[in-house]
């Protein structure tokens, strides 16, 4: 029925009509030259046609091609109907960093939701591993003077796209995100429902449209008011027990402080994860307001207590092992204890230890029938995959040494890295036969690249 906006607007006036019958008179609250049903006639009309085509355009060139969901690592899988149940996190930052990250936004051109904004990307990203975003974020709607003084629902929601690809530091970033939002700003009148009409995206009982993350600033304009001898002051509630998106984040600004709260799902989080996410983007934040140049992959995105968890904490205590005791010597003792046990997977390939070892047997006969010795590396030019491990422990299984070749590399450059190193024998696939024709040694033809990629 309403929206925050409109909450400030109620407790004015109602703080106005307090304090006048306080005083033991009439309240005389100002006419208001427009109502709310004068709006929504006004954005029926004015949103069709030509302006709705307009506005439905960009969102379209905007979005095209956008990831469906932002898959953030969850505690549980998602369940394939949406419950809705939530929690909420609360947390607060110091206030000399609030106070920094406002005079940053100040020195770069932009606002204090966008510094947040393109911060919150940037910790999306390292957490979810995606480099193309869609965050969702409510905006107020009240683009006339004449609407600020109305309750009513003016908000709409925009989806707003990031994609860190190709951007090195947080400073580029932070433009990135500003030119972005004035964009969808410019375009802020297409109803949320519309767009999803526009963009037709495939439906799922398990998650919402176009986004999953939403992040709110909180910055309606709310006055304490006069009520008589009362003292007045905001109040946090009780958390609610729902739970709209997968994420959100809201960020309030109270007396100079910025006040975190995290809405989640509690079918994909626990509330460790998402206190450990609010602590790592406060260390972002306090790294940004440090140096905003600073290059978007050195941004720590944990908190100290938080690495030390996963560095430490976590990490089994190392296992000793006799000093003479070979790689292929483990993988052979590996392979008694669990032969059916995975011990690859890559591009579909998988492989048990006793296939694996069975695979290097085969390799292992192939070198030596090619003259293999201990005198010269074997040449390896194979893409990441299971022959590739394969090889790796077949060449250590004879006695030898490798040299590893990138595939990706020049032919020129990877002929002269064999001559250089000497080699004799050369691994390879079909795919790369052609580069080595000038090769004086022999040439081991391995199949397909994935070698044999059957489960066994």
């Amino acid at each position: 029925m309403s929206d925050a906006w409109s909450s400030g607007v109620l407790f004015r006036d109602l703080a106005a009509s307090y304090d006048a019958r306080h005083q033991g008179h009439l309240p005389q609250l100002p006419a208001l030259s427009v109502q709310y049903a004068d709006f929504a006639v006004w954005q029926r009309d004015w949103l069709a046609g030509a302006e709705l085509r307009r506005q439905a355009a960009f969102w379209r060139n905007h979005l095209g091609g956008a990831p469906a969901v932002l898959e953030l690592p969850t505690d549980r899988p998602r369940p394939r109907l949406q419950s809705y149940r939530g929690h909420r996190l609360g947390h607060g930052l110091p206030v000399s960093l609030s106070a920094d990250l406002q005079k940053i936004a100040n020195q770069e051109g932009a606002t204090l939701f966008m510094l947040l904004f393109a911060a919150f990307n940037v910790l999306l990203s390292r957490w979810s591993g995606q480099q193309d975003l869609v965050v969702g974020t409510p905006i107020a709607g009240r683009r006339r003077t004449e609407l600020e003084g109305l309750v009513g629902f003016f908000a709409n929601t925009l989806a707003l796209r990031t994609r860190l690809t190709d951007v090195q530091g947080f400073r580029e970033l932070l433009h990135q995100v500003r030119s972005t939002a004035l964009h969808a700003f410019e375009h802020q009148d297409l109803p949320f429902e519309k767009l999803v009409e526009v963009l037709n995206p495939a439906r799922s009982l398990a998650h919402s449209p176009v986004f999953q993350v939403l992040f709110v600033l909180q910055n309606a304009p709310w006055e304490a008011g006069q009520f008589g001898d009362l003292e007045v002051s905001p109040a946090e509630l009780e958390p609610s027990a729902t739970a709209r998106f997968d994420l959100t984040l809201s960020v309030s600004d109270y007396a100079g402080q910025l006040w975190l709260g995290l809405e989640y799902s509690t079918d994909l989080f626990d509330s460790d994860t998402i206190a450990r996410l609010a602590a790592g983007f406060e260390t972002l934040l306090t790294a940004i307001a440090a140096d905003p140049g600073t290059a978007i992959t050195d941004l720590p995105t944990e908190s100290p207590a938080d690495r030390q968890l996963q560095l430490q904490d976590w990490q089994p205590s190392p296992t000793p092992l006799p000093a003479d005791t070979d790689i292929y010597t483990l993988f052979a003792n590996q392979v008694s204890r669990t032969p059916h046990a995975i011990a690859v997977e890559c591009n579909g390939g998988r492989l048990s230890y006793a296939a694996l070892e069975t695979r290097v047997e085969e390799i292992v006969s192939l070198l030596k029938a090619a003259g293999s010795t201990d005198t010269a590396p074997v040449a390896l030019c194979l893409p990441r995959s299971v022959d590739m491990l394969a090889a790796v422990l077949a060449v250590l299984r004879a006695g030898g040494w490798y040299l590893p070749l990138d595939p990706a590399l020049p032919p020129a450059r990877l002929q002269f890295m064999l001559r250089d190193s000497g080699a004799r024998v050369l691994l390879t696939a079909n795919s790369q036969q052609g580069d080595f024709a000038g090769f004086p040694g022999i040439v081991v033809d391995l199949g397909t690249a994935d070698g044999d990629s059957e489960s066994r």
